[in-house]
């Protein structure tokens, strides 16, 4: 094969080759559409829920329990009318002029006792007593009274085991309550607790055992007045 039959060759290879070119340059650009993807139907957008506050935990009142043994002092801080033997001048109620049907004030005596016993024998009362003047505008009067004495170990005992008949007593925490008219309580090495109470004179009976522990207590002892 001469030379000159090899460059026809080449230059119809080359023109065969460039051809094919425009052909496809011409189809991608004119013809050839590319098949779509299937777009994702629209979707409503919505917010993301915002969470929920944890709402506050409830505070607990401290609770203690407490063995017999740890106890060293009891007390008792009351008004209730119960306490007070009828006839006398604190067994009266405290508003001159209750409603008859109104238990709550018929239960507030114008006294105020506080007794407290401890397990080395001491022994504390104090009493207070609010007198209205006859004049409504002027204030009550207070007179107060305070007496010492000793008691025995057998009788802190079984003043003890009669305030422990409370079921609250050997695992309690400070209560508040709206109104009470009395209030128990009991000293340790650990701390002291306090229990308070509103015996309605309406509706009970008879003295709470552990309040009539300390009222037929305060009867046994000998009191000094201060």
């Amino acid at each position: 094969m001469n030379q000159k039959n090899i460059i026809t060759i080449l230059l119809s290879t080359a023109a065969g080759a460039a051809a094919a070119l425009i052909v496809c340059l011409v189809f991608f650009f004119f013809f050839y559409k590319p098949v779509r993807v299937a777009e994702k139907p629209f979707e409503d957008e919505q917010p993301m829920p915002t969470p929920l506050e944890k709402a506050p935990e409830i505070e607990k009142m401290p609770t203690q329990k407490t063995r017999l043994s740890d106890v060293n002092s009891l007390s008792v801080n009351t008004v209730y009318t119960g306490f007070y033997d009828a006839n006398s001048e604190c067994g009266k109620i405290s508003n001159r002029s209750p409603k008859a049907d109104d238990s709550v004030s018929q239960s507030y005596s114008p006294c105020r006792t506080n007794l407290t016993f401890k397990r080395n024998g001491e022994a504390v009362k104090t009493l207070v007593i609010k007198r209205a003047n006859k004049n409504v505008k002027e204030s009550e009067t207070e007179e107060k009274s305070a007496w010492k004495s000793k008691i025995t170990a057998e009788q802190f005992e079984t003043l003890l085991k009669a305030v422990a008949g409370n079921p609250d007593f050997l695992e309690w925490g400070t209560q508040l309550i709206t109104h009470s008219n009395c209030s128990l309580s009991a000293g340790s090495n650990n701390g002291s607790m306090q229990i308070s109470l509103f015996i309605d004179l309406g509706r009970a009976n008879v003295l709470p055992r552990d309040l009539n522990a300390f009222k037929e207590l305060d009867k046994r002892v000998v009191w000094q007045k201060n």
